[in-house]
């Protein structure tokens, strides 16, 4: 009974979110309509984590293991300033592929990764659907639990929206996606660790944060520099 509700909330979040975002999306454009629609997801998943069987203190609403956090967060920013590092050495051409760091709307581009993506999907994937899963899927393989992997193949692949609402097309989408692997990887190990939703969402702001600000500096950097 308790799973079979589980399912169905889920199934209303995805409905919700396509219905507002394909209203939002046409009537404000892109960025702006994808602002709105993580400040809805937001408060979404809060309602759906106190409808859900689990307590917000299960979801990740508190301080947890601040230690292990603390060194998920290191690992992570040290992997991203990796990541930084690579981007720097990326031709123009192999830049402008990259479906992110538009010229246009920068301003909003950047609030909505600084303050919205990192807070509206880790309160969802991780809060309420890995939070869940916990409960109903106990165990684990590799001291890595059930949980944390279906929770992570559920982040990857809802990207999947992002073909749908045509942000992605299907070659950029497989092109990133071995990088969303990754960072669902970590970010769903982190929740597991720490019992916390502190220490993910601030490394999956710092993630898409840094990366798409430096990737917009150096797409300005690289045609400066061609057209000179």
């Amino acid at each position: 009974m308790l799973f079979s509700k589980f399912i169905i909330l889920v199934v209303i979040y995805y409905l919700l979110i396509y219905a507002i975002g394909r209203f939002f999306l046409k009537r404000k454009g892109i960025y702006l309509g994808n602002l709105i629609l993580g400040i809805f997801s937001i408060g979404i998943s809060i309602l759906l984590i106190y409808l859900s069987p689990i307590n917000f203190q299960q979801a990740g609403f508190q301080v947890g293991n601040f230690k292990k956090g603390l060194f998920m967060l290191l690992i992570s920013f040290i992997l991203i300033l990796g990541s930084l590092v690579s981007m720097k050495k990326m031709s123009l051409s192999d830049l402008m592929k990259i479906p992110y760091g538009s010229f246009q709307n920068n301003k909003v581009m950047l609030l909505h990764v600084w303050l919205v993506v990192g807070p509206a999907e880790e309160l969802f994937y991780r809060g309420f659907i890995q939070g869940n899963l916990k409960m109903f899927l106990p165990g684990s393989i590799f001291s890595i639990e059930y949980a944390t992997i279906i929770a992570t193949i559920i982040f990857v692949f809802a990207h999947l929206n992002n073909l749908f609402f045509g942000r992605e097309n299907l070659k950029q989408f497989l092109n990133l996606l071995p990088g969303r692997i990754i960072m669902g990887s970590i970010l769903g190990y982190t929740f597991q660790i720490s019992n916390s939703l502190i220490y993910p969402i601030l490394i999956h702001t710092f993630s898409d944060g840094l990366t798409l600000t430096y990737l917009i500096i150096l797409k300005k950097r690289s045609l400066n520099n061609y057209h000179l």
